[in-house]
């Protein structure tokens, strides 16, 4: 196969002992910032700089998730972000609908970080075909498996995202696994129509690990129930699995849901109850993902895999 160059990038970001955002009173060093302009670089603008006001110290990563309708113009959203953020630490993806804090109907919705004991490093690769997608997860994997090792007595989790449209997502994820190993945690979802973001650039065919390792707890959880109460119910289920019986250590919860179960969902009218049980679980611990074409989670038991028509949840936990 092809590969992309390897990118790798390591640095500090500091843990969070609160978070502030909107009325509630926890720490700074995850900030969200949403927008539901239509404009994709003034979405991208204010979205950018609500995340900035909500962080203490400078951005060492920013995620950005958006809602398909801006996909053609997501090179515009990504100048409105790099008007406040460093292109160069700035990565995301493409979505049916975000998540962000108390609403899923936002166009942009990011997570900027600032801190210091949390190690993260990044690698990317290329897939141009699906034969290629379990190279791609070898390369991501090997890219990142010193880092990995490093943190082995330490809270560790692995974000892709990328051109990964199910069932290709579970061939990334059994790459990476090949090398990694098996109790490797990984959360994400493949990017809708394969847009992916990486360093502030919008690319195809490829896909992008984010390893983030430090002093804390990755609970997680995948569900899957596409019957009309279900859908509801594995949400509200992925959550409390995540939190492990313990929601007043967790800083924040990110999410990472079906479009199909969105479908499904608007067509039931029900899909404001989804998030609904979501805030229900999760309290003031803020929420932060998007609604792709498939799923990347680990259930509980089970070693991580891509899937589609299902639910993710991965929380951080601080004791």
């Amino acid at each position: 196969m092809k590969l992309r160059n390897i990118i790798v990038v390591s640095f500090s970001l500091a843990l969070l002992t609160c978070f502030i955002f909107s009325t509630f009173a926890h720490a700074a060093d995850f900030g969200i910032g949403k927008s539901s302009l239509t404009d994709a670089q003034a979405a991208g603008l204010e979205a950018a700089r609500a995340a900035e006001a909500a962080i203490d110290g400078p951005a060492k990563l920013v995620l950005v998730f958006n809602e398909g309708a801006l996909a053609e113009n997501a090179e515009d959203l990504l100048a409105g972000v790099a008007q406040v953020f460093d292109s160069s630490i700035t990565y995301g993806s493409n979505g049916y609908a975000v998540i962000a804090g108390d609403t899923s109907d936002a166009t942009v919705a990011i997570l900027a970080v600032s801190a210091n004991d949390i190690s993260v490093s990044i690698a990317t690769a290329e897939a141009n075909a699906p034969e290629e997608d379990r190279p791609c997860g070898q390369a991501i994997g090997r890219s990142l498996a010193e880092a990995y090792a490093a943190a082995e007595d330490q809270g560790k989790f692995l974000l892709l995202l990328g051109d990964c449209h199910v069932p290709r997502d579970n061939d990334v994820v059994l790459g990476v696994r090949d090398v990694l190993g098996d109790d490797v945690t990984a959360l994400g979802a493949a990017a809708l129509g394969g847009h992916t973001y990486i360093q502030g650039e919008v690319v195809q065919k490829s896909n992008v690990g984010i390893l983030v390792s430090g002093p804390f707890e990755c609970g997680y959880s995948l569900k899957q129930d596409m019957s009309e109460e279900g859908l509801i119910e594995s949400a509200r289920e992925a959550l409390t699995e995540s939190l492990r019986g313990k929601p007043e250590a967790a800083t924040i919860i990110l999410i990472f849901d079906c479009g199909g179960r969105r479908g499904a969902m608007l067509k039931n009218g029900n899909f404001e109850d989804e998030l609904a049980a979501m805030q229900e679980v999760a309290g003031d611990t803020p929420l932060f993902g998007f609604y792709g074409s498939g799923e990347i989670g680990r259930p509980v038991g089970e070693p991580s895999k891509g899937v589609g028509y299902h639910i993710g949840a991965g929380a951080i936990l601080v004791e």
